[in-house]
């Protein structure tokens, strides 16, 4: 802050630079007079701020709309898992170690095509 300004209103602060004890009290200002031609600047309010649902409203749907979908994709991740878990044929009787799986055939993709 420049000198003889306080960041915040701290009457221990305020009254060390004042060499005055302060009391926290307020004055409510009726009237102001300055020198002859000097324009004193005054406070102005600020402007209402928009309340309307504008683009708030378009995120709350966004996050609405994307929950479900991600409640989708954990449930059908889930169920891959458990039906790919299901393929693997139980070992026979008598049998000594665990079945052996048979690889997959891979499927061949467009983009895999043309980086051979």
């Amino acid at each position: 802050m420049p000198p003889g300004q306080l960041a915040s209103v701290n009457l221990a602060e305020a009254g060390a630079q004042a060499a005055t004890p302060l009391y926290g009290a307020y004055v409510i200002r009726r009237s102001e007079a300055g020198r002859p031609g000097e324009r004193i600047e005054h406070p102005q309010a600020l402007e209402q701020p928009d309340t309307g649902q504008g683009p708030h409203l378009a995120y709350a749907l966004q996050w609405w709309l994307a929950a479900p979908v991600g409640f989708v994709l954990v449930f059908v991740g889930a169920r891959r898992e458990h039906l790919e878990g299901l393929e693997t044929p139980p070992p026979a009787p008598g049998s000594a170690g665990p079945p052996v799986k048979t690889p997959r055939v891979r499927k061949t993709r467009i983009w895999d095509e043309e980086d051979e």
